[in-house]
């Protein structure tokens, strides 16, 4: 299973404290909820080619086998370099993180990106 830090399991919204700042933190849990070790192998990220007053960027530890009951934490930030406001473009996975792992029923979770950053910059 997934779960991002706003709430979802197939998205993810960030926008930086109270609305300020530039930068905003959030985080993707993927949970073994299953009966089955699950092998965690990769995990990418896809900026879109369309704004350019910020990017969406990923960190990870790695390929993880989580038991049963064990999780891992992917953290994503946005940063923008000006006021902005992003979304995900699915059609053509652009802000988009793709989770690939040996799950037989999504092989390739992906979790479109959102973000706004309203005061930013001057």
């Amino acid at each position: 299973s997934v779960s991002t830090s706003s709430g979802g399991s197939d998205g993810l919204s960030l926008s930086p404290p109270s609305g300020m700042g530039c930068t905003a933190n959030g985080a993707v849990v993927v949970s073994n909820s299953g009966d089955m070790p699950l092998i965690v192998s990769e995990v990418s990220l896809n900026n879109d080619s369309i704004s350019t007053c910020g990017e969406f960027v990923h960190s990870w530890a790695g390929e993880a086998t989580l038991a049963p009951g064990e999780s891992t934490t992917i953290g994503v930030d946005y940063i923008a370099t000006s006021a902005c406001m992003e979304s995900s473009y699915p059609g053509t996975d652009q802000n988009m993180l793709h989770i690939l792992s040996n799950d037989t029923d999504t092989p390739d979770k992906a979790i479109s990106l959102d973000a706004t950053a309203l005061y930013c910059g001057g």
